[in-house]
């Protein structure tokens, strides 16, 4: 009995040395990981850095694109500025490569260290690397949001040469004259698909409020005519029927006077949008849609300014499916008889579209080219007029993958911002001569 109890008592300062040996060790792992929350924070930190100012280049790349004048804006000097207003003082801006419809930013962060510079070389210059890589393009808006199911075809009477006539009068639904008198798109279905057969959509409803379904660009993706879909990116047509498509059009329009600022019971052309881009030319002048009512959330849009589904053919009657070529905005004027030209001529009837045959009544709008928020990005189509920018995938270098996730492009940036961003920044390609469009290095 005594040997044990002098065994124990010789091992007791074995025990004391391991403990205090466990002990250091969960201490300085315990350090250490204080620094690598740090870390990890300026990488999120770095990353919105590098997000918002890609995001304010890239809406000079729409700008650009929506404008047709390849000289128009300034997308590196946009990003710089956003960058140097809004950045917390311990960013710096690496590179800003304006390659438009795209804008690639790369930022540094100096980061703290508080324990892991005393286990150098261990961890040294892991602080001073914090950065991130954020690439924004621009594009065709590709699920605007609340479209409406008027006729509109790229090699209709509404186009010169396939391009949008802007600043005429345009028939949005077809006439008496129509291939499909009185067609319209089948845009009843669920919140998850633009269109469905077979044709049991409310037409009234459609037109007075939108449709609820997820439209996308057709990139292309086959269309089956025999009511097959794919009904993302494929709209179905059915017979309509002239006095609802008047119907829901004197609906829509009774919506109006959050923008009338005149007094007139009219939301005008000018009292809907805002002026971005300035031009002699209508077809290259560029407009935001104006917020009606600000104390509200969201923006709410005039409901004179709507949405429509781009094809590129004209459709014949009954259950087919088309591929969707873009969307487009339009300005709704109002109805009139079918042979109208001037549109003066509607002010008395603007919210009088049950007035009249229906079969010698239509609903005119004009083309207008607007930046829309909260829409993701697709192809340009010449006869695209809506346009929009998104954050996109980037992996070093490759191709840009659009994203139909909501983007924000802040006119004015704003001095806190939302982040968008992975936890671990990718790691750009050196790139000394720039990178192309599809994100790969140009020849020096």
């Amino acid at each position: 009995m005594r040997r044990i109890i002098s065994r124990l008592q010789e091992q007791r300062g074995q025990v004391m040395v391991m403990f205090i040996g466990i002990f250091t060790v969960i201490a300085v792992v315990g350090l250490v990981a204080v620094d690598f929350g740090l870390w990890f924070s300026e990488r999120r930190g770095a990353q919105t850095d590098a997000d918002l100012p890609a995001l304010a280049g890239a809406r000079e790349c729409m700008l650009r694109l929506a404008s047709g004048d390849p000289n128009y804006g300034d997308p590196e000097g946009a990003a710089d500025n956003w960058f140097d207003l809004n950045n917390g003082g311990n960013a710096s801006l690496v590179s800003v490569d304006d390659d438009c419809p795209c804008v690639d930013v790369v930022v540094k962060h100096e980061s703290k260290t508080l324990f892991s510079s005393f286990f150098a070389p261990v961890f040294d210059g892991v602080a001073g690397n914090i950065g991130a890589h954020a690439r924004a393009c621009a594009g065709a808006a590709n699920n605007p949001g609340s479209v409406v199911p008027f006729e509109v075809e790229n090699v209709g009477p509404c186009y010169i040469a396939g391009e949008p006539d802007f600043g005429s009068m345009c028939e949005l639904e077809g006439s008496s004259h129509s291939p499909n008198p009185r067609g319209m798109l089948d845009l009843q279905a669920a919140a998850d698909y633009c269109s469905a057969a077979p044709g049991s959509g409310s037409i009234e409803d459609i037109i007075e409020n939108g449709a609820s379904g997820l439209c996308l660009i057709n990139e292309g993706e086959p269309c089956d005519p025999n009511k097959g879909g794919p009904w993302y990116t494929c709209v179905a047509t059915q017979t309509g029927n002239g006095q609802k498509v008047l119907n829901g059009t004197e609906a829509r329009i009774a919506r109006e006077g959050m923008c009338d600022r005149n007094g007139n019971g009219r939301d005008d052309f000018d009292e809907v949008v805002t002026l971005l881009v300035p031009s002699s030319d209508p077809s290259k002048r560029v407009y935001e849609p104006v917020d009606c009512n600000p104390s509200m959330d969201g923006v709410q849009v005039s409901p004179r300014l709507i949405t429509v589904i781009l094809l590129d053919r004209i459709p014949v009657a009954g259950n087919t499916g088309y591929p969707i070529v873009g969307f487009a905005g339009f300005y709704l004027e109002g109805c009139g008889p079918d042979d109208l030209t001037d549109p003066s001529q509607l002010n008395n009837n603007q919210k009088k579209c049950h007035v009249g045959n229906p079969g010698q009544q239509v609903v005119y709008g004009t083309f207008v080219s607007v930046t829309v928020a909260g829409s993701g990005i697709g192809p340009v189509d010449p006869s695209t007029t809506e346009f929009s920018i998104a954050l996109v995938d980037w992996e070093g270098g490759g191709t840009p993958v659009p994203t139909v996730a909501p983007t924000v492009a802040p006119t004015v940036a704003p001095t806190v911002a939302p982040t968008v961003a992975p936890t671990v920044a990718p790691t750009p390609t050196p790139c000394p001569c720039g990178t192309k469009p599809n994100g790969t290095c140009k020849k020096c």
